[in-house]
């Protein structure tokens, strides 16, 4: 707030910010290196200062390593450093054998610790497709099914390094597509859902062509055709629920998709 004494009248708003500007160029100028005037402020510390302290110092170093090799200050250090040189002598493939050792350990640690980050990052991924989802084509989700910890002898979900679909469990509907490439859009070729966690499990058994896989899935991996999957999760009391929406859903999509095209 700015009080005024009496008599005096109120400062207009353009002088008020031009002496604001005034000031905050001032205060540049100093911090520039500049007077109020704008002359040029030569530094205080001179060149010949600096190298001063640097020969001081260094003739100091020389003074007292020259001391120090008259009076024998080091003399204490002979012993320690010829026990040290013996002990490796003696001991010189013991010494190579535990750094060898301790170097692949680290290598061990560091591939350990990168493979869990790694899996980390897909696992995020894998289940940012199941939940969102996403179409995935048959080939990526064949590809991403197990990242194959089992063969270390690990619980694979217990170990850092596993990530796929194997292991995400969600209920809900799963949807089989085939590109259409006539109307680029995906037409459902199977649409199967679980209540129990197994989307992805039994969505894998169609698109592997396992014992259980639908006659329709078959004959499309069989004829070539490029196919997708996309999961609906939902809670499992709503998955029959969810199913007939999705069912209802593509046949309306599809009629339209045949009246556009008539």
């Amino acid at each position: 707030m700015l009080y005024l004494k009496r008599g005096e009248g109120r400062p207009s708003p353009l002088s008020t910010i031009q002496k604001g500007e005034k000031m905050g160029k001032k205060a540049k100028q100093n911090e520039a290196g500049y007077d109020n005037n704008g002359n040029k402020v030569e530094a205080k510390t001179s060149v010949l200062l600096c190298v001063f302290v640097l020969a001081v110092v260094v003739l100091a170093g020389i003074l007292l390593i020259l001391l120090a090799d008259c009076y024998g200050w080091f003399t204490f250090l002979e012993k320690p450093l010829n026990a040290a040189g013996q002990f490796l002598k003696r001991n010189w493939m013991n010494i190579w054998i535990g750094l060898i050792s301790v170097a692949l350990l680290l290598c061990y640690l560091s591939l350990e610790i990168g493979g869990a980050v790694f899996a980390k990052k897909r696992r995020r991924e894998i289940e940012a497709n199941v939940v969102g989802s996403v179409p995935i084509s048959r080939k990526d989700f064949l590809r991403d099914w197990d990242s194959a910890p089992s063969r270390r002898g690990k619980n694979a979900c217990l170990d850092g390094t596993s990530f796929g679909y194997k292991y995400v469990f969600c209920s809900g509907v799963y949807v089989i597509a085939e590109v259409d490439e006539l109307n680029c859009c995906l037409d459902a070729v199977f649409i199967g859902s679980s209540s129990v966690g197994a989307c992805c499990s039994r969505a894998y058994a169609h698109l592997s062509c396992k014992a259980a896989a639908s006659v329709s899935v078959s004959e499309a991996v069989h004829a070539g055709r490029e196919l997708y999957v996309v999961f609906v999760p939902c809670q499992a009391e709503y998955v029959n629920e969810v199913k007939g929406t999705v069912k209802t859903y593509l046949e309306r999509a599809s009629e339209l998709i045949g009246l556009e095209n008539r």
